[in-house]
């Protein structure tokens, strides 16, 4: 990637998601799945905001038009999926809808973003009631990292890179 997104330059919002989407991602790849929403918990996201998110995963799971690219915990950068879901969820609270529909076209097929689309946005508005608004931060966009599926130990939507 030619254009490096630390993590030290992002707020609690964005690091509070981020954190969950690690966390999500590195579940799927476990036997037993982990618990990733306590964090959101925590944060006192209403419950509808946290289911809406699973339903966002699953959607994505369930539909993908190529996997996403989820850096490990331990990772101090950003992949390109990483900031695009940021991005996303900022879009939502600024009302931008069309901009987070084409960043979830770019992972599902459109009948599929027609569906995730409200689930990420009631996830925008759950964090934004507590608080938690995302920044609009930078607006091109990184070029997206593309998995070998020979690469892959198991088909899942989601990897660790």
């Amino acid at each position: 990637m030619s254009e490096e997104l630390p993590l030290n330059i992002l707020r609690t919002p964005e690091l509070l998601l981020l954190a969950t989407l690690r966390l999500f991602a590195q579940s799927a790849w476990r036997e037993t799945p982990m618990d990733w929403s306590d964090g959101l918990r925590a944060a006192g996201l209403p419950p509808a905001s946290i289911d809406a998110l699973t339903r966002l995963f699953e959607i994505i799971a369930v539909a993908p038009r190529r996997r996403l690219a989820i850096a490990c915990m331990h990772q101090t950068v950003l992949t390109p999926d990483e900031y695009r879901f940021l991005s996303m969820i900022a879009a939502l609270q600024h009302k931008a809808a069309d901009e987070a529909r084409e960043t979830l076209q770019i992972w599902v097929a459109p009948a599929a973003a027609r569906l995730a689309l409200p689930c990420a946005r009631l996830l925008a508005e759950g964090l934004a009631r507590q608080g938690y608004r995302l920044p609009r931060r930078w607006r091109h966009l990184p070029e997206p990292i593309e998995a070998s599926a020979g690469s892959l130990e198991r088909p899942v939507a989601f990897y660790l890179h």
